[in-house]
Order: C-alpha cells, then structure tokens, then sequence
C-alpha cells in the first residue's frame, strides 16, 4: 500500500491486473461471484425484453439494480456448485410477483377497477378482463387535466439459465424463445363516467409452447393522456406498470 499525500487515501502500490484476477487462485471465489452475477445480469436483459422497453418509460433509477437482486437471490437458491448454479425460473415464481417497476408509482394506485389475468395451457397468450366500472365511484385515480387512459397488457418469455462453462459461463437452456414477448393495449378512454369493461389479449410472438424450464412474464400498466385537436399528448404523472406476475 502507498499512501497518496495530495489526495489523502491509500492505494495499492501494484494494482491488480484483469489477467490476475481470472486466473488467479486466491481470485477463485471472486469469479464465482461474478459468474453467478453474470447469470442474474442476463435474466435482467431477457426481463426487459419481457417488458418491451417499457422500464426507460415507467421504471424508477433504481428498478434495474432491485430486479437484479431479485435474480442474483434466484440464482444462488439454484442447484449446482458454487459460480454455476443456475436460474431455475419456475422455481422462483414469487420474485416477481406484483414487483412494480416505480415503487412510488404502483399500477393499484392508480387503477383500482376490478380485473381478472388469466393464462392459457400452453403458457403463450394473457388475457385481461375488466368488467364493467364506474370511474366516478373511486375505481381509478385520475391525474388532474388527464380526459382519457388507456391500459396495456405485456407478455414475454423468461428462460432458465444453465451455466455452459464456456467464456459466456451462462446460456438459456431455450435461447429460441429466450425473450420473446408481445403487448396488446386499448384505445383511448374517457376518464369520465362509466366504462362498459374491456378485454385484452396478449401473445407472445409466435405461440411457442412453453416448456418446464421457462416461464411466463406478465405485465400490465395505465397510461393517461388529454387531447389537443384529437392528438393525445401524455401526461407526465399517472403513468404506472408492474409485473403481475410469473406464470
């Protein structure tokens, strides 16, 4: 160690090198943290695909770093040695259940209308039925100068996670479909009076049947808006999108 006297902090003398470190015996467990890492990194990416981009539009700063804790929990709660334990998604269901991705802007604070989510057998198609409500009786909260909402419905595919030993570590066990999505959403609503109720449905892009070893990511969220010479123009609060859950 050395002690720089200009900036008044130690630092070592001879830093470490990257070859050191992946090569290294005494940095063994430091690459099967960051293996281990890696794997919760890439279930991460697959989710935002899941979420079709919607986290740079209705997440918070910190929503990346909250899902990877969730994913690197799921990874070491995987079987396998030490840095090659895998992402066993069906085995962690409730990581992600009702996880918003702006804690201070949840989908239920917002939208508070009744609704059913039901999935298909083969794990493919999500479909959401509103029933008929009245918005004036409290079944939504409506930001002020919002006249019109609308509420979508996102699907996409999250593979397990197998450790390959290869320089990549990890790979999808089902890399095919690894990521996949689709969304469906409504028009635009009035924000006043009663709604007669609505149906979504939302297919992942072409129908896969889904295997045991990945599952289903479903996501919903309300957008609200008020229009200038018919064009919506989006209001910047309301705004809210969570994971319902992982089916």
């Amino acid at each position: 160690m050395s002690l720089d006297g200009n900036k008044g902090i130690a630092k070592l003398s001879v830093p470490v090198s990257r070859t050191r470190i992946k090569t290294g015996a005494e940095f063994l467990n430091t690459r099967k943290v960051n293996a281990e890492f890696q794997a919760a990194a890439m279930a991460v990416d697959a989710l935002q695909d899941c979420l079709r981009g919607k986290q740079a539009t209705f997440g918070d700063r910190y929503l990346r770093a909250r899902l990877q804790t969730q994913m690197i929990a799921a990874v070491r709660r995987g079987s396998g040695n030490f840095g090659e334990r895998g992402l066993e998604v069906m085995s962690n269901v409730l990581s992600l259940h009702r996880f918003p991705l702006n804690q201070g802007d949840r989908f239920k604070n917002w939208f508070k209308a009744p609704y059913d989510v039901q999935v298909n057998p083969d794990r493919n198609t999500a479909t959401l039925v509103v029933p008929l409500f009245d918005i004036d009786f409290g079944t939504m909260k409506v930001p002020q100068g919002a006249t019109h909402f609308r509420v979508f419905v996102c699907v996409g595919v999250l593979s397990d996670l197998q450790y390959s030993g290869s320089d990549a570590r990890y790979e999808a066990v089902n890399g095919q479909i690894h990521g996949l999505n689709g969304e469906e959403r409504t028009a635009w609503l009035s924000t006043v009076g009663q709604n007669p109720g609505f149906q979504l449905v939302a297919t992942v892009s072409g129908l896969p049947i889904l295997p045991s070893t990945a599952g289903l990511v479903v996501s919903m969220g309300v957008e609200f808006c008020f229009m200038v010479n018919t064009m919506p123009q989006l209001k910047a609060e309301g705004n809210a999108m969570d994971i319902l859950d992982l089916f």
